[in-house]
Protein backbone atom coordinates (compact mmCIF):
# COMPACT_ATOMS: atom_id res chain seq x y z
CA UNK A 1 0.00 0.00 0.00
CA UNK A 2 2.73 2.52 1.18
CA UNK A 3 4.69 1.57 -2.45
CA UNK A 4 1.22 2.58 -4.40
CA UNK A 5 1.17 5.82 -2.26
CA UNK A 6 4.36 6.44 -3.25
CA UNK A 7 3.78 5.68 -6.85
CA UNK A 8 0.92 7.79 -7.11
CA UNK A 9 2.64 10.64 -5.35
CA UNK A 10 5.57 10.68 -8.06
CA UNK A 11 3.26 10.15 -10.89
CA UNK A 12 0.99 13.45 -9.21
CA UNK A 13 4.27 15.22 -8.83
CA UNK A 14 6.16 14.19 -12.42
CA UNK A 15 2.36 15.42 -14.02
CA UNK A 16 2.73 18.59 -11.88
CA UNK A 17 6.18 19.21 -13.34
CA UNK A 18 5.43 18.70 -16.65
CA UNK A 19 2.43 21.23 -16.85
CA UNK A 20 4.75 23.29 -15.24
CA UNK A 21 7.03 23.48 -17.90
CA UNK A 22 4.68 23.72 -20.03
CA UNK A 23 2.92 26.39 -18.72
CA UNK A 24 6.51 27.83 -19.06
CA UNK A 25 6.73 26.96 -22.24
CA UNK A 26 3.69 28.84 -23.40
CA UNK A 27 4.60 31.96 -21.68
CA UNK A 28 7.99 31.87 -23.27
CA UNK A 29 5.86 31.40 -26.70
CA UNK A 30 3.71 34.05 -25.87
CA UNK A 31 6.69 36.66 -24.90
CA UNK A 32 8.12 35.73 -28.57
CA UNK A 33 5.00 36.30 -30.12
CA UNK A 34 4.76 39.69 -28.38
CA UNK A 35 8.22 40.91 -28.83
CA UNK A 36 7.74 39.73 -32.17
CA UNK A 37 4.49 41.60 -33.07
CA UNK A 38 5.75 44.60 -31.18
CA UNK A 39 8.81 44.50 -33.65
CA UNK A 40 6.58 44.15 -36.46
CA UNK A 41 4.62 46.37 -35.94
CA UNK A 42 7.80 48.80 -35.13
CA UNK A 43 9.07 48.34 -38.64
CA UNK A 44 5.91 49.03 -40.17
CA UNK A 45 6.05 52.22 -38.55
CA UNK A 46 9.42 52.89 -39.83
CA UNK A 47 8.74 51.67 -43.09
CA UNK A 48 5.89 53.97 -43.53
CA UNK A 49 8.05 57.18 -42.07
CA UNK A 50 10.81 56.01 -44.73
CA UNK A 51 8.11 55.39 -47.41
CA UNK A 52 6.88 59.27 -46.33
CA UNK A 53 10.73 60.50 -46.52
CA UNK A 54 11.52 59.05 -49.63
CA UNK A 55 8.22 59.80 -51.50
CA UNK A 56 9.84 63.03 -52.40
CA UNK A 57 13.13 61.89 -54.04
CA UNK A 58 11.21 58.74 -55.44
CA UNK A 59 11.16 60.46 -58.90
CA UNK A 60 15.28 60.68 -58.62
CA UNK A 61 15.69 57.27 -57.62
CA UNK A 62 13.42 55.43 -60.56
CA UNK A 63 16.64 55.83 -63.05
CA UNK A 64 18.77 54.22 -60.76
CA UNK A 65 16.08 50.96 -59.93
CA UNK A 66 15.24 50.46 -63.24
CA UNK A 67 18.83 50.24 -64.35
CA UNK A 68 19.88 48.27 -60.61
CA UNK A 69 16.88 45.57 -61.55
CA UNK A 70 18.21 45.23 -65.31
CA UNK A 71 21.45 44.68 -63.99
CA UNK A 72 19.72 42.35 -61.33
CA UNK A 73 18.02 40.53 -63.65
CA UNK A 74 20.92 40.25 -66.52
CA UNK A 75 22.85 38.65 -63.56
CA UNK A 76 20.21 36.08 -62.41
CA UNK A 77 20.37 34.74 -66.26
CA UNK A 78 23.85 34.51 -66.65
CA UNK A 79 24.04 32.55 -63.09
CA UNK A 80 20.79 30.80 -64.82
CA UNK A 81 22.99 29.69 -67.82
CA UNK A 82 25.36 28.88 -65.75
CA UNK A 83 23.76 26.22 -63.67
CA UNK A 84 21.88 24.96 -66.45
CA UNK A 85 25.30 24.64 -68.15
CA UNK A 86 26.94 22.89 -64.90
CA UNK A 87 23.57 20.77 -64.61
CA UNK A 88 24.41 19.34 -67.90
CA UNK A 89 27.71 18.71 -67.25
CA UNK A 90 27.18 17.24 -64.77
CA UNK A 91 24.39 15.17 -66.04
CA UNK A 92 26.58 14.00 -69.07
CA UNK A 93 29.63 13.10 -66.34
CA UNK A 94 26.87 10.54 -64.16
CA UNK A 95 25.47 9.20 -67.81
CA UNK A 96 29.63 8.56 -68.29
CA UNK A 97 29.83 7.00 -65.25
CA UNK A 98 27.09 5.15 -65.48
CA UNK A 99 27.84 3.68 -68.79
CA UNK A 100 31.64 3.02 -67.60
CA UNK A 101 30.31 1.31 -65.06
CA UNK A 102 27.85 -1.03 -66.86
CA UNK A 103 30.74 -1.31 -69.12
CA UNK A 104 32.98 -3.00 -66.40
CA UNK A 105 29.99 -5.25 -64.77
CA UNK A 106 29.40 -6.85 -68.13
CA UNK A 107 33.04 -7.37 -68.62
CA UNK A 108 33.06 -9.07 -65.46
CA UNK A 109 30.34 -10.31 -66.41
CA UNK A 110 31.55 -12.14 -69.52
CA UNK A 111 34.55 -13.01 -67.51
CA UNK A 112 32.83 -14.58 -65.24
CA UNK A 113 30.67 -16.47 -67.61
CA UNK A 114 34.11 -17.98 -69.40
CA UNK A 115 35.34 -18.94 -66.33
CA UNK A 116 32.30 -20.28 -65.41
CA UNK A 117 32.32 -22.27 -69.48
CA UNK A 118 36.03 -23.25 -68.20
CA UNK A 119 35.08 -24.93 -64.87
CA UNK A 120 32.29 -26.82 -66.29
CA UNK A 121 34.39 -28.04 -69.06
CA UNK A 122 37.07 -29.38 -66.60
CA UNK A 123 34.54 -31.16 -64.51
CA UNK A 124 33.00 -32.35 -67.81
CA UNK A 125 36.79 -33.70 -68.59
CA UNK A 126 37.32 -34.75 -65.66
CA UNK A 127 34.05 -36.79 -65.65
CA UNK A 128 34.84 -38.07 -68.44
CA UNK A 129 38.38 -39.54 -67.98
CA UNK A 130 36.54 -41.13 -64.59
CA UNK A 131 33.94 -42.51 -66.44
CA UNK A 132 36.59 -43.85 -69.01
CA UNK A 133 38.57 -45.32 -66.35
CA UNK A 134 35.86 -46.84 -64.71
CA UNK A 135 34.87 -48.43 -68.27
CA UNK A 136 38.35 -49.28 -69.00
CA UNK A 137 38.80 -50.67 -65.20
CA UNK A 138 35.76 -52.85 -65.95
CA UNK A 139 36.48 -54.33 -69.38
CA UNK A 140 39.84 -54.94 -68.00
CA UNK A 141 38.40 -56.68 -65.34
CA UNK A 142 35.96 -58.69 -67.71
CA UNK A 143 38.89 -59.48 -70.05
CA UNK A 144 41.08 -60.58 -67.39
CA UNK A 145 37.24 -63.09 -65.84
CA UNK A 146 37.25 -63.89 -69.37
CA UNK A 147 40.65 -64.63 -70.23
CA UNK A 148 40.99 -66.60 -66.80
CA UNK A 149 38.04 -68.44 -68.02
CA UNK A 150 39.39 -69.66 -71.01
CA UNK A 151 42.65 -70.69 -69.96
CA UNK A 152 40.85 -72.39 -67.02
CA UNK A 153 38.61 -74.18 -69.79
CA UNK A 154 41.46 -74.88 -72.36
CA UNK A 155 43.26 -76.57 -69.65
CA UNK A 156 40.35 -78.20 -68.39
CA UNK A 157 39.94 -79.50 -72.50
CA UNK A 158 43.94 -80.49 -71.77
CA UNK A 159 43.48 -82.76 -68.95
CA UNK A 160 39.97 -84.27 -71.13
CA UNK A 161 42.30 -84.46 -74.04
CA UNK A 162 44.84 -86.15 -72.23
CA UNK A 163 42.66 -88.61 -70.66
CA UNK A 164 40.82 -89.38 -73.86
CA UNK A 165 44.11 -89.62 -75.52
CA UNK A 166 45.62 -92.17 -72.40
CA UNK A 167 42.82 -94.11 -72.86
CA UNK A 168 42.45 -94.32 -76.43
CA UNK A 169 46.30 -95.15 -75.94
CA UNK A 170 45.55 -98.20 -73.61
CA UNK A 171 42.23 -99.60 -75.57
CA UNK A 172 44.96 -99.64 -78.31
CA UNK A 173 47.35 -101.36 -76.27
CA UNK A 174 44.85 -104.01 -75.66
CA UNK A 175 43.90 -104.53 -79.37
CA UNK A 176 41.39 -102.37 -79.59
CA UNK A 177 38.05 -103.23 -82.22
CA UNK A 178 41.07 -105.00 -85.05
CA UNK A 179 42.18 -107.25 -82.02
CA UNK A 180 38.47 -107.93 -80.74
CA UNK A 181 37.76 -108.94 -84.82
CA UNK A 182 40.76 -110.91 -84.81
CA UNK A 183 40.42 -112.68 -81.83
CA UNK A 184 41.42 -115.95 -83.28
CA UNK A 185 44.38 -114.74 -84.63
CA UNK A 186 47.68 -116.70 -82.34
CA UNK A 187 49.35 -114.18 -80.76
CA UNK A 188 52.73 -116.20 -81.36
CA UNK A 189 52.08 -114.50 -84.40
CA UNK A 190 55.45 -112.07 -84.21
CA UNK A 191 54.97 -110.37 -87.92
CA UNK A 192 50.72 -110.08 -86.77
CA UNK A 193 52.16 -108.18 -83.54
CA UNK A 194 54.49 -106.38 -85.58
CA UNK A 195 52.55 -105.10 -87.38
CA UNK A 196 49.41 -104.44 -84.99
CA UNK A 197 52.20 -102.03 -83.30
CA UNK A 198 52.80 -100.28 -85.93
CA UNK A 199 48.63 -99.44 -87.01
CA UNK A 200 48.39 -98.41 -83.29
CA UNK A 201 51.69 -96.18 -83.88
CA UNK A 202 50.58 -94.76 -87.08
CA UNK A 203 47.38 -93.86 -85.54
CA UNK A 204 48.59 -92.64 -82.13
CA UNK A 205 50.76 -90.33 -84.30
CA UNK A 206 47.85 -89.32 -86.52
CA UNK A 207 46.34 -88.42 -83.48
CA UNK A 208 48.79 -86.12 -82.21
CA UNK A 209 49.41 -84.26 -85.30
CA UNK A 210 45.66 -83.97 -85.69
CA UNK A 211 45.75 -82.52 -82.09
CA UNK A 212 48.85 -80.29 -82.86
CA UNK A 213 47.08 -78.81 -86.03
CA UNK A 214 43.85 -78.14 -84.18
CA UNK A 215 45.97 -76.20 -81.42
CA UNK A 216 47.95 -74.13 -83.71
CA UNK A 217 44.30 -73.47 -85.61
CA UNK A 218 42.81 -72.57 -81.72
CA UNK A 219 45.72 -70.40 -81.35
CA UNK A 220 46.19 -68.19 -85.06
CA UNK A 221 42.01 -68.18 -83.88
CA UNK A 222 42.98 -66.32 -80.64
CA UNK A 223 45.34 -63.84 -82.38
CA UNK A 224 42.69 -62.89 -84.90
CA UNK A 225 40.01 -62.55 -82.12
CA UNK A 226 42.72 -60.30 -79.83
CA UNK A 227 43.20 -58.73 -83.13
CA UNK A 228 39.76 -57.61 -83.64
CA UNK A 229 39.08 -57.04 -80.33
CA UNK A 230 42.13 -54.50 -80.09
CA UNK A 231 40.99 -52.69 -83.52
CA UNK A 232 36.94 -52.63 -82.08
CA UNK A 233 38.70 -50.86 -78.81
CA UNK A 234 40.22 -48.45 -81.01
CA UNK A 235 37.91 -47.68 -83.01
CA UNK A 236 35.38 -47.46 -79.88
CA UNK A 237 37.90 -44.76 -78.34
CA UNK A 238 38.14 -42.85 -81.93
CA UNK A 239 34.10 -42.85 -82.19
CA UNK A 240 33.95 -41.15 -78.23
CA UNK A 241 36.24 -38.79 -78.83
CA UNK A 242 34.30 -37.58 -81.90
CA UNK A 243 31.42 -37.81 -79.90
CA UNK A 244 33.31 -35.85 -76.90
CA UNK A 245 34.48 -33.25 -79.42
CA UNK A 246 31.02 -32.92 -80.82
CA UNK A 247 29.17 -32.47 -77.51
CA UNK A 248 32.18 -30.06 -76.53
CA UNK A 249 31.59 -28.01 -79.91
CA UNK A 250 27.74 -28.03 -78.94
CA UNK A 251 28.31 -26.81 -75.43
CA UNK A 252 30.61 -23.64 -76.74
CA UNK A 253 27.65 -23.20 -79.40
CA UNK A 254 25.07 -22.72 -76.47
CA UNK A 255 27.62 -20.87 -74.52
CA UNK A 256 28.25 -18.52 -77.47
CA UNK A 257 24.75 -17.91 -77.97
CA UNK A 258 23.91 -17.60 -73.83
CA UNK A 259 26.74 -14.49 -73.84
CA UNK A 260 25.30 -13.04 -77.28
CA UNK A 261 21.57 -12.99 -75.61
CA UNK A 262 23.08 -11.59 -72.13
CA UNK A 263 25.03 -8.50 -74.31
CA UNK A 264 22.45 -8.15 -76.02
CA UNK A 265 19.88 -7.87 -73.14
CA UNK A 266 22.34 -5.79 -71.13
CA UNK A 267 22.81 -3.15 -74.31
CA UNK A 268 19.06 -2.58 -74.63
CA UNK A 269 18.66 -2.54 -70.86
CA UNK A 270 21.64 0.17 -70.55
CA UNK A 271 20.02 2.17 -73.04
CA UNK A 272 17.08 2.08 -71.78
CA UNK A 273 18.31 3.15 -68.53
CA UNK A 274 20.36 5.94 -70.46
CA UNK A 275 16.91 7.26 -71.52
CA UNK A 276 15.26 7.61 -68.62
CA UNK A 277 18.04 8.83 -66.96
CA UNK A 278 18.02 12.00 -69.51
CA UNK A 279 14.12 11.88 -69.01
CA UNK A 280 14.70 12.51 -65.79
CA UNK A 281 17.50 15.04 -66.09
CA UNK A 282 15.47 17.22 -68.56
CA UNK A 283 12.21 17.08 -65.92
CA UNK A 284 14.39 18.15 -63.31
CA UNK A 285 15.73 20.69 -65.48
CA UNK A 286 12.16 21.65 -66.65
CA UNK A 287 10.87 22.04 -63.07
CA UNK A 288 14.14 23.97 -61.67
CA UNK A 289 13.37 26.67 -65.34
CA UNK A 290 9.53 26.55 -64.03
CA UNK A 291 10.67 27.73 -60.60
CA UNK A 292 13.30 30.60 -61.83
CA UNK A 293 10.68 31.71 -63.78
CA UNK A 294 8.02 31.83 -61.07
CA UNK A 295 11.06 33.15 -58.56
CA UNK A 296 12.00 36.21 -60.99
CA UNK A 297 8.11 36.88 -61.95
CA UNK A 298 7.67 37.37 -58.27
CA UNK A 299 10.77 39.61 -57.46
CA UNK A 300 9.42 41.85 -60.72
CA UNK A 301 5.91 42.44 -59.55
CA UNK A 302 7.66 43.34 -55.98
CA UNK A 303 9.58 45.43 -57.27
CA UNK A 304 8.99 48.74 -56.41
CA UNK A 305 8.74 51.14 -59.40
Amino acid sequence: MQEQIETRRRQEEERLRLKRLNQERLMRIEAREEDRRNKWNQGIKELKEEGRLMEEQRQQEIEFAEEKRRHELEMKREKARQEAAKTERLAAQRERNFKERQHRQWKKAQAWLLDRAEQIKVLQRNEEVRMQKRLGTMHSFNLARSRAYEDFMEKKRAREQQQNNENAYDWLEIGGAEGQAVGGVSKEDEQYKKDQTEAKQSRAREQLEEQRRRAKLQKQREKIFQKAEKKRNVHEVERHEKVVEKHNAQVTRDTRKIAEVVQAWRERQVAQQAKEAQEKHERKRREKLRAENIQRRYEEDTTLH
